[in-house]
């Protein structure tokens, strides 16, 4: 028989051995839990969620019975929509000023960063941003380890998140959309120099890519707690419509 454990012995040994050192060097792995009868399978998952935040991950959640796992470009962006988007361009944005010595607030605003910095540094808004545009150039445009259109999006949210305002709203509503595969046309975003949608081709490169953007803005990477029960219910409700015998999962 099967060896089980309870959700919490499988949640302990996941953060044993996976979370504390083996993800946060570098590494991925996919696990899957089968649930016996009686146990609600979200009881693991909120375990593993809640244990990937307190050490430092970013947690999505993939339902299949609500976005097709076999079409990576719905999986880009059903994880791209649950992503902090402003909240990783602030932490790299601060990596940047922290690297040159600069006091970065304790609590960021919704004002311009680059205001916000020269509040507390008095070095001149034009000198702050000269240097994190430089800093964008090096390390966010130059970095082939992340897709040139990637790279495009992340620039364009950074940009916009140094001085903020009406224009800088509609910037991040765009790219972000295009990243949640949400544009219906790619015209929209002419005038940031993107081009083509998420889709089967580009969607693995990006998501790569967003990997890379986590590790960066200081995150120790991402958990996915996704739900496979859909995929489960379907198979069975279409093996019985074409007269195969289906015994439910306990």
């Amino acid at each position: 028989m099967t060896g089980t454990m309870t959700p919490l012995e499988w949640a302990d040994a996941m953060a044993h051995h996976y979370l504390d050192d083996y993800l946060r060097a570098g590494g991925s792995s996919v696990k899957f839990v089968a649930c016996l009868a009686g146990v609600d399978a979200a009881e693991p998952a909120a375990m593993l969620a809640a244990d990937a935040r307190s050490d430092g991950y970013l947690v999505a959640h993939l339902d299949a019975s609500v976005t097709k796992l076999h079409f990576v470009e719905q999986v880009f962006g059903a994880i791209a929509d649950q992503m902090p988007w402003d909240d990783l361009t602030l932490r790299v944005l601060s990596g940047f000023a922290r690297d040159s010595h600069w006091s970065v607030p304790e609590r960021l605003s919704d004002d311009g960063f680059v205001a916000q910095l020269e509040a507390i540094n008095g070095l001149g808004e034009a000198q702050i941003s000269m240097e994190l545009q430089r800093r964008l150039g090096h390390d966010v445009y130059a970095n082939r380890e992340l897709a040139k259109d990637f790279r495009l999006a992340m620039m364009w949210l950074a940009r916009a998140r140094l001085t903020a305002g009406p224009e800088s709203d509609q910037t991040n509503e765009l790219v972000t959309a295009w990243l949640g595969a949400r544009v219906r046309k790619i015209s929209d975003l002419r005038n940031y120099q993107i081009f083509t949608k998420v889709h089967r081709a580009n969607a693995r490169h990006l998501l790569g890519s967003l990997l890379v953007w986590i590790r960066l803005a200081g995150y120790a990477g991402l958990v996915d707690d996704g739900c496979f029960s859909g995929i489960v219910t379907r198979v069975m409700r279409c093996a019985r419509a074409n007269g195969i015998p289906a015994i439910a999962p306990t």
